[in-house]
C-alpha cells in the first residue's frame, strides 16, 4: 500500500497476482495428489519413508508442472544450475 501510493499506482500494478495465484495453484495442484499418494502407498508408521517420498515426488512433480505451466522459466532454470553448481563461489577476476 506505501508503494502504491507515493507511486499513485494501484496494489495490482504492485504486486503480480496472477503470477501469485498460479504458483499457489500449481502448489496445490502437486499437493493433493501427494498427499493421497503418500497414504495410499505407505502405513501411518512410515514416517521417514513416506516423507522422503513426498519430499522427493512433490519437488519432481512441482518442477515438471511449474515448466509446463510457466511458472518456472527457462532462465530460472539457468539461474538454479548456476546456484546448485555453486558458481557464486567462483572468482570473478
Amino acid at each position: 500500500r506505501r508503494i502504491g501510493g507515493h507511486m499513485e499506482l494501484p496494489i495490482s500494478k504492485v504486486l503480480p497476482f496472477p503470477f501469485y495465484f498460479r504458483v499457489l495453484g500449481t502448489a496445490l495442484l502437486v499437493a493433493i495428489p501427494m498427499w493421497f499418494a503418500r497414504f495410499s502407498f505407505f502405513d501411518p508408521d512410515m514416517i521417514i519413508r513416506g516423507l522422503t517420498f513426498s519430499i522427493i515426488g512433490y519437488l519432481l512433480l512441482f518442477s515438471i508442472s511449474g515448466t509446463l505451466f510457466k511458472v518456472i522459466t527457462p532462465h530460472d532454470w539457468k539461474k538454479f544450475k548456476n546456484w546448485i553448481s555453486l558458481k557464486f563461489l567462483a572468482r570473478s577476476d
